[in-house]
């Protein structure tokens, strides 16, 4: 497997693409960030570290080349509809440029493949554009939702790869592996050691230690010590020296459990002890003896702008088989390009494998229905969406095949419910946001209405459930 690495940062895919073996022709970065960090810790490896630099022609022709990037979270904040506080939002904005630059960048060249890491709530709002690129360039497109914790990382971290290829089918074997922080944690917390390193704030951390449970929140504590000390909340967040951004304040580790996301500004403890640098590398999947050199300071800002090198082992490994021809086994296949393979697992059963108790509980088994491995995630067919040009906007739709469009999940349910009841007239797409927003509790989003309805608009007619009404 020939692989070009596109903004790998502290070089976490680098760690992927070597678990497998992969002949690692050059890693490229759009700006250097990370670049020192490489140097350090792969020196025999190519880098080129700005943009104007990324070379046209490698000894390897590009046909023989899968291109694997992790392009700037900036593009990721840009389009995700999830995110309240951000001010520029969607693909048009500059922050996107750098993200589109890699899928022109690798498809332009006709590689083998791309395969780029993304987060779910940008995943949703980039998806036209994703599947507009592919057909532009000539690829057929994949969704694969994973967690890293189904890959033996004690992180509960979800994740989409979008996948360029030119196959008829997409094949997945997964076999998840799970663990818990009690496998990278040392075994007890350091008593000399504690999170908070004034003498007052160890005094009130004694104060609520045996109150305080295991794996608890920022708000949590809050709570404990506003009482303890007969505080209101403000309060004791401003005496105890907790942050407004949630994400800068400590979080409390359970040893049979998995850790959040490792956020750059996160800090985790395992009882009243910080973990230490070599724990947080073990929680994201690098070595313990990664090398941060002189960014020591700044570790999370690396390891958390990357993706788990466990995880990334796994997908380089799937999508080198599936373009080399692979026939299987496999437990889950899409033949619908445009379809997505959703493999993340419950909490609940993760939790339990991890610890070694059965799933699901003695007594509790269900019969298993089967399920077809392509259902998509919101629970709608799997089938590339593509808009009628020719249909105006404030069109009506009515519903003429029910069979055809599964009701896995809310918004379905909700899209199904109201275009039957508008029965013959069927009902603009401008009528049905009215009514998801008159009752959000019955079409639970993270995207705009408008943006939600017309992307299931469009799937139900790809699928032959959705004629214009007359």
């Amino acid at each position: 497997m020939n692989t070009l690495i596109v903004n790998t940062y502290g070089g976490s895919l680098i760690l992927g693409a070597k678990a497998v073996k992969a002949n690692i022709i050059a890693t490229m970065e759009d700006v250097g960030f990370g670049s020192d960090l490489q140097a350090l810790n792969f020196p025999k490896i190519t880098r080129y570290e700005r943009r104007a630099d990324w070379p046209e022609k490698f000894s390897t022709p590009w046909r023989d080349i899968d291109v694997v990037a992790h392009p700037p979270c900036s593009a990721f904040s840009s389009v995700n509809y999830s995110n309240k506080k951000t001010v520029a939002m969607g693909t048009a904005t500059s922050a996107f440029a750098c993200h589109q630059a890699v899928i022109d960048y690798a498809l332009s060249h006709k590689a083998r493949t791309l395969t780029i890491e993304s987060v779910t709530g940008a995943y949703e709002g980039a998806h036209d554009i994703y599947e507009e690129n592919a057909e532009k360039y000539g690829y057929r497109i994949n969704y694969i939702m994973i967690n890293s914790a189904s890959c033996g990382v004690p992180q509960w971290r979800e994740r989409v790869w979008v996948i360029f290829h030119k196959l008829k089918t997409f094949k997945v074997a997964l076999k998840p592996e799970y663990v818990t922080l009690a496998s990278v944690l040392k075994p007890g917390p350091t008593s000399a050691d504690f999170f908070f390193g004034q003498a007052s704030l160890r005094r009130a951390w004694d104060g609520v230690r045996k109150t305080i449970k295991k794996s608890w929140s920022t708000g949590n504590i809050v709570t404990v010590l506003a009482k303890v000390y007969d505080l209101d909340r403000d309060a004791a967040r401003a005496k105890f020296g907790f942050s407004v951004y949630m994400n800068a304040n400590p979080v409390l580790l359970d040893h049979d459990g998995f850790s959040p996301v490792l956020m750059q500004d996160g800090r985790l403890c395992d009882g009243g002890r910080a973990i230490t640098v070599e724990e947080h590398c073990a929680i994201m999947g690098f070595p313990r003896d990664y090398q941060f050199g002189q960014r020591l300071r700044t570790f999370r800002r690396y390891l958390s702008k990357g993706v788990c090198p466990p995880v990334a082992a796994w997908i380089l490994k799937t999508v080198d088989k599936n373009a080399s021809g692979w026939t299987g086994p496999f437990t889950h296949e899409e033949s619908d390009f445009g379809g997505v393979i959703d493999l993340r697992p419950k909490k609940q059963e993760a939790l339990a494998l991890a610890n070694g108790r059965p799933w699901p509980p003695p007594g509790k088994e269900k019969v298993q229905r089967p399920v077809r491995s392509a259902v998509q995630r919101l629970g709608g067919p799997v089938i590339r969406a593509k808009r009628d040009p020719s249909a105006p906007r404030g069109h009506r739709y009515r519903l003429v095949d029910t069979t055809k469009c599964v009701t896995g999940s809310p918004q379905w349910a909700f899209m199904l419910t109201a275009l039957k009841k508008a029965g013959k007239q069927g009902l603009t797409r401008g009528e049905l946001v009215a009514l998801a927003i008159k009752d959000p509790k019955g079409f639970p989003t993270n995207q705009p209405h408008d943006h939600a309805i017309g992307f299931f608009l469009s799937k139900f007619k790809s699928a032959g459930g959705l004629e214009f009404a007359e």
